[in-house]
Parts: C-alpha cells; structure tokens; sequence
C-alpha cells in the first residue's frame, strides 16, 4: 500500500489523498472547510492533532479489517427494458413468472394474489458461494399501497431447486393508473450479471458506515459521529475508497436509504442474524422506482440460506 499527499500551492486551503491499493489508485477526496464535527477537523498547524496522512493510513488500515470481515462478493445486477416479453424460465425484474405447472402465485395476508418483483435463474449468474447453482429464486410482494413492507405474511422469498414445464397461466404484475394501483416495476426488464469483488459498506449512510464504529473503538480520544468527520473525505469519493456504490446486486451489502432497520432489533433477536444479502434492487431511471428513487433489500441467516430455506428473509424498502 502506498500513500500519496497531494497539496495545493499554498499547501493548506485544499488536501487531496490517492490511496494506491491494489495496483489501484483511489481518489479519497478533498479537504472541506465546514465538517459535521469540528472537535475531528484535522489541521496541520493545530499542535496536538494528527496529520492528515496518519489519519488516512490509520483509516485505510481499519478498512482493511473490514474487508476481511466480509469476504462475500459483490455481483452487479444491470437491468435493461426489455424490447419484448422475456421467456417466463430467465432472471428479470417483473414479467410474467415462472410458476411449475398447477402451481398460482403466492397469496398475501388478505388474499389477493403477490405480484413478482425479481426472479433469480441461478445456472444465470457468475460462480458465486451465494446463491444455489442451479433453480430459480423468486422475490414475491404484495400488491397493497405498502408492497408488503407491513407484515412478514405479505412478502416471500421462494426456491425452485429444480425448473420444470411453466404454468401457462402465469400473468405479470403491472401499474394501472386508472385504478391508482402503482407497482415499483413499471417495465420488465432483462438483468446483466457482474461479479465486482467486496464491498464494505451501503452507499449514502456515512453515519452507520462501519468504519465509524472500527475508527471509535480503535481511536476513542478522536471519536466520530459520520465519515463526513473525516476532514479529508469527500461524501462523494467514500465509495471509490471503500468499494460499494449505487446499483443493484446480490451479495456485498445491502443499500438502505433511511439507515439499517435491524439496528431497532435488539441484539439477540433473529432479524439480526440476516446478514446475507439476497438482492439489494436500486431504482431505475423510470423503469423501477422504488417510491421516491428509493431501494429494497432482501436479507437471510447463513444458517437458513446454506439449507436452502428462504421462509424468513428480512425485506425492506425506503425512499432516497
């Protein structure tokens, strides 16, 4: 690892860091002027706090750590519309399911039928210690104003180990205006797969960012309360620093807009033991929104996933 400082001319108005990582360079940022916690504001003529290079070296360290701590990777979902229907055995976001013969859609706590929001063909997807290698894995919601995020009984996660003749009377999930029904589908779309590597953290959440809790435990006399503390971050190159980013994928971590929900659960509870991301599906341009440029995350217990049970999975979507 290799670290560079790179000053301008009066060498205090402006600091920008490059970590050389990998045989990478990666932009950390640059210096702000106003922080969220001034008691971390690193500056080189103030006796008594760290330089800017200790700090990035002390940082880049702990986020070391933390890769090593999840060694999952990241598989990139790219979604496209679909110019027309897509065959019912494929991975897509919305379209026509598939269903084995004599099998209906799941139903939800009122009974009216959920509607199909992704399906998982896992012969499809990059070699991977996630997701079975064969079957097909589909993420169910109810059709209600809420798309299931008010009970566990109106949101599903089903494993097909094996794909067999299609129920031929499968249908899609589609918005009606008319009838003020919305669905975070608005076109089905044909998924692309991409194994990335590791990620550490969820985009857009510099508070409950591990490294913040890894920075406070480590260094406690120079405690944070986000990375924005960080006087020589940038909001926007965090996630070139640590690996992550704004876009669907199976596995890494899961991309919560308003803060991670497991965090109201107390600690021995079992919604903390679904670690795993499932899926994290990012809004779309047009063509998936969830509510305001929002995201929905699937998350499962090691344990359950390594037999194969998809009957308790964390679900939850947020606005951005």
């Amino acid at each position: 690892m290799v670290l560079f400082l790179l000053l301008d001319k009066t060498g205090n108005d402006e600091i920008g860091c490059v970590l050389a990582r990998e045989g990478a360079l990666i932009k950390l940022g640059r210096r702000r002027k106003h922080l969220h916690n001034p008691a971390m504001t690193i500056d080189r003529t103030v006796e008594g706090e760290l330089p800017v290079s200790d700090i990035v070296e002390k940082a880049a360290a702990l986020v070391e750590e933390l890769y090593a701590r999840n060694p999952l990777p990241t598989i990139r979902i790219k979604p496209s519309e679909a110019a027309e229907p897509l065959p019912v055995t494929v991975s897509k976001f919305g379209g026509v399911p598939y269903l084995p013969i004599g099998v209906e859609a799941p139903t939800a706590s009122d009974g009216v039928p959920m509607g199909m929001i992704a399906q998982i063909n896992c012969t499809e997807l990059p070699e991977n210690p996630i997701y079975p290698p064969t079957g097909m894995v589909q993420f169910w919601v109810s059709t209600n104003a809420g798309w299931g995020i008010d009970k566990e009984e109106n949101h599903r996660v089903i494993y097909y180990p094996q794909l067999g003749e299609a129920n031929p009377d499968a249908v899609a999930t589609c918005e009606d205006h008319e009838r003020e029904f919305w669905w975070p589908i608005k076109h089905e779309c044909a998924l692309e797969f991409t194994t990335l590597g590791r990620e550490i953290f969820a985009p857009n959440d510099s508070i409950n960012h591990p490294l913040v809790e890894k920075w406070n435990q480590a260094y406690p006399e120079q405690a944070i309360t986000s990375l924005d503390d960080f006087d020589v971050y940038d909001v926007e190159d965090i996630e070139d620093f640590t690996g992550s980013g704004d876009y669907s994928r199976l596995g890494g971590v899961p991309h919560f807009m308003q803060g991670d929900p497991r965090r109201e659960y107390p600690e021995n509870s079992d919604i903390r033991r679904r670690t795993v991301n499932l899926l994290t599906m990012d809004s779309y341009g047009n063509t998936v929104l969830w509510g305001d440029v929002g995201t929905a995350n699937w998350l499962i217990a090691p344990d359950r996933l390594a037999a194969r049970d998809f009957s308790q999975v964390f679900y939850e979507w947020s606005c951005g």
